[in-house]
């Protein structure tokens, strides 16, 4: 059983609106019924050493004139290993015939029995279904778009047993810099996008400068995440007044208290796509988490190391930092590609057509002093899943503290604009092979011919060669 504040009976009954307003009757979550979602990843950072992160579908249903995210329990295998790479994408509607809405601790998930038929909706349906989020902040025409004005909504949470520990002095230094800091949320993608982000604080209805309170009337340490993430949107919908989430925020954080067995052995968990991500207790201080799970929101995952998944010390999106101060880096040479900051600085190379390529990077850090002929990410496909991409990694500026392979040219392998692998770091004069090219069995040499630190843009030099081709240098 668990514990209710009976001395707030207004709230108590909100709670139990919960259940009637995602079926009027608890008969609706006994029966089989046909169930239309957005799949979306919840990506989680735990304390484990060695797995490090895991991931878990979810979905977004329509709820009224809002949404909510329910964990999916039972979702087949070979459906997954078929269709994943299309669910990552984040335009994917399921189709679920015969799904069941879970109830009591599996409330916030929808159960998928065996005898049940689960289906992508067709392309076409897909583009119409998604039309009818058209003022949605959270679910854009391109739900990967990271550009414009971002704003922001973090929801501080206290419950009946714990609180968190950061006060919201901190948070809201570490969001927007109020009281000085320079390492920040905003500076991170303000600076890293060339203010082609703009992050801001949500005002409203008990908002305050991109800040609100939450109170759970209920135990954390007892519950299930699904039931956490449904209690939180629907608290938060009745503490702002606003039943459409989706006008509020782009991007909502709720930094959530850690106590209890589920919650004390991760630090994160964000959703991708959807504009939701937790933070637990002290990461929701750091801006390299705060970033991290926003990243998320617009379907980036992990970079890691071949062994480790967030074992990339070059950009954002590998390994985190327990600081407020550390570390001023932006986005290995995959991610920087996929975001399009630097579109005008970057380019596509197809070696199965050209056989060779040979130009210039420069660092990101560099953008703005770059020519039309230096890039700053260079995508090589391959023609199937996994592309290659180079980047100079020079550790200057806004990408200062960039952890490994300073000043030299990472090869970056990457699954789908999903997890990317940081494959080697290249001096001048070294060269990385490649173990096939998409369906060719012929390698790859990325090669670098020169890195000038001295210019007066640095640069790097690099050439790539496909099969029996010579090296350009």
């Amino acid at each position: 059983a668990y514990y209710f504040d009976f001395g707030h009976h207004r709230h108590v009954e909100n709670v139990a609106r919960v259940i009637k307003e995602n079926g009027n009757q608890l008969k609706r979550y006994m029966t089989e019924t046909d169930i239309t979602c957005l799949a979306t990843k919840a990506i989680t950072f735990t304390n484990d050493e060695e797995e490090g992160t895991s991931e878990e579908w979810h979905c977004l249903v329509e709820s009224g004139e809002d949404f909510n995210i329910y964990e999916l329990s039972g979702l087949p295998e070979d459906f997954t290993n078929k269709f994943g790479s299309i669910m990552s994408q984040g335009n994917a509607w399921l189709v679920i015939e015969g799904g069941k809405y879970g109830t009591f601790l599996n409330f916030g998930r929808i159960i998928i029995p065996e005898t049940a038929n689960v289906s992508l909706m067709g392309a076409a349906e897909s583009a119409t279904k998604r039309l009818s989020y058209k003022n949605s902040k959270m679910l854009k025409d391109d739900p990967s778009d990271f550009t414009g004005k971002k704003e922001v909504l973090m929801s501080i949470v206290k419950s009946v047993d714990c609180s968190i520990s950061p006060t919201m002095t901190i948070l809201k230094d570490s969001l927007f810099g109020i009281s000085g800091s320079e390492l920040t949320l905003k500076s991170i993608v303000d600076g890293c996008s060339y203010d082609k982000v703009e992050m801001v604080g949500s005002n409203g209805t008990n908002i305050y400068n991109g800040i609100s309170f939450l109170y759970m009337y209920l135990p954390i340490r007892f519950l299930p995440r699904g039931i956490i993430v449904r209690y939180l949107l629907y608290a938060l919908r009745f503490k702002i007044k606003n039943a459409q989430l989706h006008t509020v925020a782009d991007n909502f954080i709720f930094c959530i208290p850690g106590c209890g067995e589920y919650l004390s052995n991760i630090r994160s968990f964000s959703f991708t796509y959807i504009g939701v991500s937790f933070l637990v207790d002290e990461y929701c201080q750091y801006p390299s988490f705060m970033v991290q799970g926003m990243t998320h929101n617009y379907g980036l995952t992990h970079s890691g190391v071949p062994g480790e998944n967030i074992g990339d010390k070059t950009g954002i999106m590998g390994f985190m930092y327990e600081s407020k101060e550390y570390p001023f880096k932006c986005y290995n040479a995959a991610k920087s590609y996929q975001l399009g900051w630097y579109e005008n600085r970057t380019v596509s190379i197809n070696l199965r057509e050209t056989g060779t390529w040979m130009g210039d990077l420069v660092g990101v850090a560099s953008y703005l002093e770059s020519t039309d002929d230096q890039y700053v990410a260079i995508e090589f496909e391959t023609g199937v899943h996994d592309d290659y991409f180079l980047q100079f990694n020079y550790a200057e500026g806004i990408n200062r503290d960039t952890g490994d392979y300073q000043n030299l040219v990472t090869v970056v392998r990457d699954e789908m604009s999903t997890q990317s692998w940081l494959l080697a770091g290249l001096a001048a004069g070294e060269e990385y092979t490649t173990d096939g090219f998409g369906l060719s069995p012929s390698n790859v040499v990325f090669k670098v011919c020169e890195i000038s630190m001295n210019a007066a843009v640095p640069y790097a030099r690099v050439s790539a060669t496909l099969g029996a081709n010579d090296p350009l240098c």
